[in-house]
Parts: C-alpha cells; sequence; structure tokens
C-alpha cells in the first residue's frame, strides 16, 4: 500500500527558472487554476527538467462521490504525493483540467481520491504513452476503473440522477418548519391557513419531527420522483386495520413548468395509498353505509381515474363508474378489483434526519 509523503509530485518550477538559477516564479490568482507539476526526487531534478513534458490531462469525475483531495504517483513507488486538487471540491458529475508535467519516459501513474471522510479509491496503471498531444481526458469511475481518452476536451460529464430532496427542497423546509415549531395543524385550519403553502398537515395528533417523514417514488417512470408525505410509526391513518400500510398524508408531482404540485391529499374520511403496482388507491367512506374505491395511474401531468367502486354496504350492492358510463357488479368482481392493487409499506424517513 503506498503511503503518503511530504515530496510534491506537481513540478512547481519552470525550465527556464531552473537553467538560468532563478528562483521560483511568483504566482498569481489567475496562474494558480491549472499550474500542479510534477517533479522527481531531489537527485533527479536537473534531468527531469531536461526533458519535461507538459500535458493538459481532464479529470472527471463518475465516482459517485465527492472528492476533496486527489492524488498521483509513480506507478510501482511506494508513496503518494500531495494534493494536486486545485479546487475546494471536484463534485460527483465535474471535471478539473491540470497542467501535468513529467519526464517524457514516465508515462504511467497511480491516482488516489478521497472525500471528508477519507474514504478512497486508488486508481493503477494509467498510461499516458499513446495519449496527450491534444491533452488527455481522465474518467474515474465508481469501481476504481478509469478511461483514460485522447483530447483533454473529449469528454462527456456523467448525466446525474435528479437530486429530490433538493428538487423538492422548498415544500420540505416548509414542513420542517412548521414541524419544528411544535404547533398542531388540524385539518379545516390547514385549508384555511395554510391554503398558499399547501402544508396539510392533517390531525391533532402531536405531529413532530420525529413522527411525520418523506419518501420518494418515480410512479410514471419519467425520472422525476414524486414526494410522499406519511406518518413514520402510524397514526391516524390505516387500511384494513394495518397502521401506515402505503397510506400517506399527501403527495406532491413536480411539472413541466418544475413547479411543485399536489396531487392526493388524505383526510378523515377519504385516504390515498400507495400500491405495489405502482397505482395509487383512494378509499372513502361518504355516508353511512357507503364506501368506495378509486384507482388511480400516474402520469406527467397528474393522476387518472380507472374507474370508481361503490359499495352500498347496507344492500351489498356494487356497481363501478368510469367516464360516465356505470355497470353492476357482484362481490367477487368487485373484491377482485380491489386485491389486484395490493397496498404497499411506506418507510418514511423523519423529518428529523432532513436537516
Amino acid at each position: 500500500m503506498k503511503t503518503m509523503r511530504k515530496s510534491i509530485l506537481l513540478m512547481v518550477l519552470l525550465l527556464a527558472a531552473a537553467l538560468s538559477g532563478c528562483g521560483k516564479k511568483e504566482i498569481t490568482g489567475e496562474d494558480k487554476s491549472n499550474d500542479r507539476r510534477v517533479i522527481t526526487d531531489e537527485s533527479k531534478k536537473a534531468e527531469a527538467s531536461a526533458k519535461e513534458v507538459h500535458t493538459r490531462v481532464t479529470f472527471i469525475n463518475d465516482t459517485g462521490i465527492d472528492i476533496y483531495y486527489l492524488y498521483a504517483s509513480v506507478t510501482d513507488t511506494d508513496d503518494w504525493e500531495e494534493d494536486i486538487l486545485d479546487v475546494d471540491v471536484l463534485e460527483y458529475g465535474q471535471a478539473f483540467e491540470v497542467d501535468f508535467i513529467h519526464t517524457g519516459e514516465q508515462t504511467v501513474w497511480d491516482f488516489r481520491i478521497e472525500d471528508l471522510d477519507e474514504n478512497y479509491l486508488e486508481f493503477y496503471d494509467l498510461d499516458f504513452d499513446e495519449y496527450g498531444d491534444d491533452g488527455i481526458a481522465v474518467t474515474l469511475n465508481a469501481d476504481g476503473t478509469a478511461d483514460v481518452a485522447d483530447g483533454a476536451d473529449n469528454y462527456e460529464l456523467p448525466q446525474l440522477e435528479p437530486d429530490s430532496a433538493y428538487m423538492y427542497s422548498p415544500l420540505l423546509d416548509q414542513y420542517y418548519e412548521l414541524l419544528a415549531s411544535g404547533e398542531t395543524v388540524q385539518r379545516n385550519e390547514a385549508f384555511e391557513e395554510l391554503a398558499d403553502s399547501d402544508l396539510l398537515i392533517s390531525y391533532s395528533l402531536g405531529v413532530d419531527l420525529n413522527t411525520v417523514g418523506y419518501a420518494f417514488f418515480d410512479l410514471d417512470g419519467n425520472g422525476t420522483d414524486e414526494l410522499f408525505i406519511g406518518f413514520t410509526q402510524g397514526g391516524a391513518l390505516t387500511l384494513e386495520g394495518n397502521i401506515n400500510y402505503g397510506v400517506f398524508m399527501n403527495a406532491y408531482m413536480v411539472d413541466a413548468q418544475d413547479r411543485i404540485v399536489s396531487i392526493a391529499n388524505s383526510g378523515r374520511s377519504a385516504y390515498y395509498y400507495l400500491c405495489t403496482d405502482g397505482m395509487i388507491g383512494r378509499y372513502a367512506e361518504s355516508i353511512p353505509f357507503l364506501e368506495s374505491y378509486e384507482f388511480f395511474h400516474m402520469e406527467e401531468d397528474g393522476l387518472y381515474s380507472q374507474g370508481l367502486l361503490t359499495n352500498n354496504i347496507d344492500a351489498g350492492e356494487w356497481s363501478v363508474s368510469s367516464e360516465g358510463q356505470s355497470m353492476e357488479l357482484s362481490v367477487y368482481e368487485a373484491e377482485d378489483i380491489i386485491n389486484a392493487h395490493v397496498p404497499m409499506q411506506i418507510t418514511f424517513t423523519p423529518f428529523s434526519q432532513y436537516k
């Protein structure tokens, strides 16, 4: 395993300064961005400076982590040199260019990256011998491999998955602040007092940062998650006696104009739940002896109903209505429709872990 040493892997002396015996060149703010240079041991400085090669190398971070330190080393040596990353952090999906100065004979290098927690990846035997006239693009991958390509500008940045928590942060921030305030919001108050922010935290059950949480699912498969708000340990919302079994309080989507839009809100007599097939179910009791089920599929502009099942409990009569048409169903037909959409358990992340 390679160990850290204090000798600098990148040359900091210009060839002209070495030949003329002048002191170090002062580096200005404009000069610093790409001024990292490779040097050898003291005994080999003169030889290295006489044969030094400037190579423009662009590192592309496709590791899945943010890089805070980047070390280089000659292959087959036991030491890592000083950090050559001249930015505070090279974020996942970003690129960094360095003026890599080395001897013409030394073309095989090892690299090591670290995050803030000192987790690291090491990349061995990157051979620059066939590259360099137009620069080199080095893509660092999450599995410890690296792709080397000719041309420092010859690369594509990784396509990152959208950060759902960041995307919904304006709304999540409001939920967090409301829960942290210790206020108890009941259903009727929520509609009147919080209509503008659409924070419909229902029921006065001592809701707080630990009992209310959030979850993300991409129901329509378009690459953008929907946001679901619910109780982390059950609460008042139940389905067939199973606490928190697929039930959520509120759901939101991001529309084509990048606006956060409410798509479903559970209440005392009607609540929504998520199904294992990606559908959203709704159960309601409108009046005594009358109940209904409705199932929705998600599209890019919202929820679309698959039909409304209604049960007259007293009479034992089921019917289904869709697009203005209605027909009677037997109990077995109604149960087959309901059982085809199995409620799923949702694990909500408590808002206490949000910040």
